[in-house]
């Protein structure tokens, strides 16, 4: 992706954020008026309407689509500072950008917009909005978190060393899954674990190694 288009995404974001706390909606009640074309040509009309206002730019499109007024008014709700509009935009850019899949931008807007992590973000009075990028992508996840799913599968290969406390019910499985991924890991698991046929040819080869247990023996 280009430097312009990452630009234009940038400013579609943040003209989304402008709509909802102007119409006092959620993000999600906003881009569901959105179809990806919808969406596409606001990315290829961007670089002209940034020489335009937010405001100018945001009547044009309420009345287009037909977004009504909400009641979710999170500036009204802010006991604090209040971020603004390039902010938020600039957090949905960079989460956009880590979880796009097969370049389909468009796509990739409407489930995050659309998902939880939508209200999240939008919640000024927690500190979710300025979390570290890698945290939100982390915690944004269309699944249930479930370590065989194609998207925990990526973030697991993208990693430098896992910790994490396995499905003990899984246990064999969740190995054979690590060990896959030829990571570094550390995982907590029951001491019977090293009688698995699937874990014991590994302590006996040294590629896997207990550490100090604790006197439940787990």
């Amino acid at each position: 992706m280009t430097e312009k288009e990452k630009d234009d995404l940038f400013y579609v974001c943040s003209l989304i954020e402008f709509i909802a706390r102007k119409t006092k909606n959620h993000r999600k009640d906003v881009i569901k008026h959105f179809s990806k074309e919808d969406i596409a040509r606001q990315l290829r009309v961007a670089e002209v309407n940034h020489c335009l206002s937010f405001e100018q730019v945001s009547d044009e499109l309420i009345e287009e689509f037909g977004i009504s007024m909400g009641d979710f008014d999170t500036v009204k709700e802010c006991k604090y500072h209040v971020p603004s509009e390039t902010a938020i935009g600039m957090v949905y850019q960079q989460l956009i950008l880590a979880t796009c899949k097969n370049d389909d931008m468009e796509q990739a807007m409407q489930d995050v917009f659309s998902s939880f992590i939508s209200d999240e973000i939008s919640d000024f009075n927690s500190n979710v909005y300025y979390s570290n990028p890698d945290y939100l992508k982390w915690s944004y996840l269309e699944g249930d978190g479930d370590f065989r799913s194609d998207e925990v599968k990526a973030l697991r290969d993208e990693a430098d060393i896992i910790v994490t406390n396995p499905p003990f019910s899984l246990f064999r499985e969740f190995m054979a899954w690590m060990m896959e991924a030829g990571k570094q890991f550390s995982v907590i698991g029951n001491m019977n674990a090293i009688t698995y046929k699937e874990v014991f040819p590994l302590i006996r080869d040294n590629k896997l190694w207990y550490g100090p247990s604790i006197s439940s023996g787990e």
